[in-house]
């Protein structure tokens, strides 16, 4: 399972090095989302399911700080026991976090990598985890698949069925969680998975927007896939961040890493969704 973390952060240089330290101690198994203001995290917590939330509660010259954004999660549903860590460097300000928003804990700047770590670990541990809202699979969603039916692509209540060609096989099933990524080429699609055998599965029956479209509108799991280019879908649980020289998405599992290229209207959109980092291995 992959947990999301939003780091809501002012200071460009805290956010970085953050997400270096959480990638290091987590591996693969966290998705850190940095937002240098207000705007950027409302717009990650509605896109994602966040496991945990980083707070800044002094954010520069922004009208809007810590404090508000964590009112803003406890007033609506999807949020109201969500873990919130604030970080402060006013001692005085972690008290409303404590007594009126019911923060898991607070942290006072400058603080030690092992005090962030300690209190994640500790909210990771003592919180049951959530799989039942649009950026993770539920149990039953992870069953669906896709197969062979012919030169047919379409929807059922348990499967994904598609005519898969070129695999040399009669049928074959993949779950939609061991997808990394898909690409369009030359009126193809390659489905990249977390197999470690094969590259990639071909088909020319699955066309990206019908993908998307199925994803977004009748399984309501649009945050769980992205479309960076429109030759590329990559699945957000496996993007680490995006890098501005590259402009591509950095994808990984295991000992694997891809790189995929995002459309230049696209790039300041996965800056401010996936983050940006100066780790290159993890």
């Amino acid at each position: 399972m992959v947990r999301h973390i939003l780091m809501l952060e002012d200071e460009d240089l805290v956010r970085k090095s953050v997400a270096t330290l959480l990638y290091k101690h987590y591996g693969n198994s966290v998705c850190v989302h940095g937002a240098d203001s207000y705007y950027q995290a409302e717009q990650i917590a509605d896109k994602y399911d966040i496991d945990a939330f980083i707070l800044d509660i002094e954010l520069g010259i922004e009208p809007r700080n810590g404090i508000d954004f964590a009112e803003g999660l406890r007033a609506g549903e999807k949020y109201k026991k969500a873990g919130i860590i604030f970080t402060t460097a006013d001692e005085s300000a972690w008290r409303i976090g404590i007594n009126e928003l019911r923060c898991y804990g607070y942290i006072t700047k400058p603080y030690r990598a092992k005090e962030l770590l300690d209190a994640l670990d500790s909210l990771f541990e003592g919180s049951e985890a959530k799989h039942s809202t649009a950026a993770l699979l539920t149990d039953k969603e992870k069953s669906l698949v896709i197969s062979t039916d012919q030169k047919n692509f379409h929807l059922d209540s348990s499967m994904y069925r598609i005519s898969l060609t070129g695999t040399g096989k009669s049928a074959l099933r993949i779950k939609l969680s061991d997808i990394v990524y898909l690409e369009s080429k030359q009126r193809k699609t390659l489905i990249y998975t977390i197999n470690e055998n094969e590259e990639y599965t071909e088909t020319k029956f699955l066309p990206l927007s019908k993908f998307m479209e199925d994803m977004e509108n009748t399984y309501d799991k649009g945050g769980y896939f992205y479309r960076c280019k429109s030759c590329y879908i990559v699945n957000t649980n496996y993007c680490r961040y995006y890098d501005p020289d590259a402009q591509s998405l950095i994808l990984a599992h295991g000992n694997k890493k891809f790189a995929v290229h995002v459309a230049r209207n696209l790039q300041a959109e996965a800056k401010r969704l996936f983050g940006v980092s100066e780790q290159k291995d993890f």
